[in-house]
């Protein structure tokens, strides 16, 4: 990755605002990572303000919701038949999504961990 890259995901605005995300769910250990849109159009140069905020973890949602609500994040079940929990900190939301690591059987329809 360039360093003009790198140096725009250090300055992106969401990264301030997906900080108590990061910190709930081992964002300095690399267990959780931001993904999806905010981060290209962050790489793109075309950041946008108000970007949803999209996580990938190696956590389970069941262990997402406790560790959000341990830190004092509220967690909603949104998705979590296909992996997927809202949490929400002082109004701004986060859609963490769990990595399917090679062990599971994905379904092959709906996307639900089996």
């Amino acid at each position: 990755m360039s360093l003009d890259a790198q140096a725009r995901l250090r300055s992106a605005s969401w990264l301030r605002k997906a900080g108590p995300f990061f910190a709930a769910l081992k964002g300095e250990e690399k267990r959780t990572r931001a993904v999806g849109g905010m981060v290209r159009d962050t790489l793109l140069g075309l950041e946008r303000q108000n970007a949803d905020i999209d996580l990938a973890t190696e956590f389970l949602p069941e262990t997402v919701m406790a560790m959000a609500r341990t830190a004092g994040l509220a967690a909603h079940p949104t998705g979590i038949e296909h992996g997927t929990v809202t949490l929400v900190h002082e109004g701004v939301v986060a859609e963490v999504t769990a990595e399917v690591p090679p062990t599971l059987e994905v379904g092959d329809r709906d996307g639900r961990l089996v």
